[in-house]
């Protein structure tokens, strides 16, 4: 089983000149423009961008991580509710079309380059047979298309399908056309926030369209979806196939406290003679020490892919 958080893409961009220009963990620098309308998208976000120049002002210096922790802490307990849930969903609309764009340039270059850990991943799809990306792009996806069975969706999880399950949202998760009454646009008509209506999935041509919902966990935010209906049956699915894998690989996963609940869920629906590989530069020790008290084998791979054990 295959557990891959932003590293992933950090590790692409690494590999890729083409990328330089998109870090995923600064997307406040990307310009990213208003879908069907001029301009750019931050300026039909008001409540946000506001927002964003004070505590830029404030505190020059701040990693946007740090932004988007510090953003949904002031929207969270902004004395009008009204300005509160305006900030946290355009907030969340910001972050889901930045990397709707970014998704684009990220999987063009795919086929262009070398990249160990994409070949890496593509070379033991058969092995690992499920995963779960804490990702809101589709490279891990993309990569794993030429893989005949792969199922990337919040909807079904079929017994012989090589699943991607995404509890932090997917740029290609939007709102079921029969529930629409407005089309979207930006600036937006409504704001709604943790809705939990039915999602479907987008054609990679359409990332770029706006959505009512934007329905992503913001990076330094503890999950608001676990119990939602396109959340839960895939935390299942994860338990489930934890339980029969074994090897479990967590690539790129920082084991950000706001995370860990979801990463030791399933760590501990894994036997505990499965192998588990930590591949990460600089892992976290917490991490290590809990996951070597629970199982016997515990790999960390701090420079790129290795072959999987026997």
């Amino acid at each position: 089983m295959l557990v891959v958080g932003n590293g992933l893409a950090m590790d692409q961009r690494q590999h890729t000149p083409a990328l330089a220009a998109w870090n995923t963990q600064a997307p406040l620098s990307w310009n990213v423009p208003n879908p069907g309308r001029k301009g750019p998208l931050i300026d039909a976000l008001p409540v946000v961008k506001e927002e964003i120049q004070e505590l830029q002002a404030a505190s020059p210096g701040l990693s946007d991580f740090e932004m988007f922790t510090r953003l949904a802490d002031s929207f969270t307990h902004d004395a009008s509710p009204a300005r509160s849930i305006a900030g946290i969903v355009e907030l969340r609309h910001l972050i889901l079309q930045s990397f709707a764009l970014y998704t684009g340039h990220a999987e063009h270059h795919l086929a262009t380059v070398e990249w160990p850990w994409g070949s890496w991943i593509t070379a033991n799809a058969p092995r690992l047979r499920s995963a779960v990306s804490f990702n809101y792009d589709l490279v891990l996806e993309s990569l794993l298309e030429r893989y005949p069975g792969v199922q990337c969706g919040p909807f079904h999880y079929d017994p012989g399908a090589f699943v991607v399950v995404k509890p932090h949202g997917s740029v290609d998760y939007t709102e079921r056309a029969d529930i629409i009454v407005n089309r979207p646009r930006y600036p937006l008509i409504a704001h709604i926030e943790t809705s939990q209506a039915p999602l479907r999935l987008l054609p990679r041509g359409e990332l770029r369209r706006p959505r009512h919902f934007a329905d992503v966990v913001i990076p330094g935010e503890e999950s608001k979806y676990s119990e939602f209906g396109w959340v839960r049956p895939g935390r299942a699915w994860a338990r489930a196939q934890a339980k029969k894998s074994r090897y479990l690989v967590f690539l790129g996963l920082s084991y950000w406290p706001v995370d860990r609940r979801e990463l030791d869920e399933i760590s501990n629906a894994a036997d505990p003679s499965a192998t588990v590989i930590v591949a990460n530069p600089y892992p976290d020790p917490l991490w290590l020490e809990k996951l070597r008290h629970r199982f016997s084998s515990v790999r960390v791979w701090t420079k790129g892919p290795e072959p999987l054990p026997s």
